[in-house]
């Protein structure tokens, strides 16, 4: 997961202060005025935080994308499904028939490939020839 940006953490830091000011604020009202006054303030606080924490939930799902697939430099490939009878590189080379990947295979988190030559896949890598001069035979 990516780490937060600054925008968000000053978000968070002014959440947690203003939670951290309710429940003495809420003391006070309780001891000064009267406990029907706190409660309802309690309740208005308490529906407050319930839709917050719904909005900043839905954020956050909508931002999370488990699938993201990078790749960077010279010769980098980056994959983000199931690799299957593939020739990559020079001079690789794959034969006969084809074999089909496991069922259910998915990508398990973000794919990325850095740097020269680098090769990276988020599934099943079956019958693929990776690399300069590989071969598969897939009989």
């Amino acid at each position: 997961m990516a780490a937060a940006s600054g925008a968000a953490r000053v978000a968070v830091a002014v959440v947690a202060v203003l939670c951290a000011l309710c429940v003495p604020g809420l003391v006070l009202v309780a001891v000064l005025v009267d406990l029907d006054t706190a409660d309802r303030l309690a309740s208005v606080a308490g529906a407050a935080t319930g839709l917050v924490g719904l909005v900043l939930s839905v954020l956050a799902l909508r931002r999370a994308d488990p699938a993201t697939v990078r790749a960077e430099g010279d010769g980098a490939i980056s994959i983000g499904g199931n690799v299957t009878g593939s020739a990559i590189g020079r001079n690789s080379n794959v034969t006969g028939r084809a074999v089909a990947p496991a069922a259910g295979a998915a990508v398990v988190g973000p794919v990325v490939a850095e740097g020269s030559g680098a090769f990276a896949a988020g599934g099943d890598v079956t019958g693929s020839a990776l690399g300069e001069g590989s071969q598969v035979d897939g009989r």
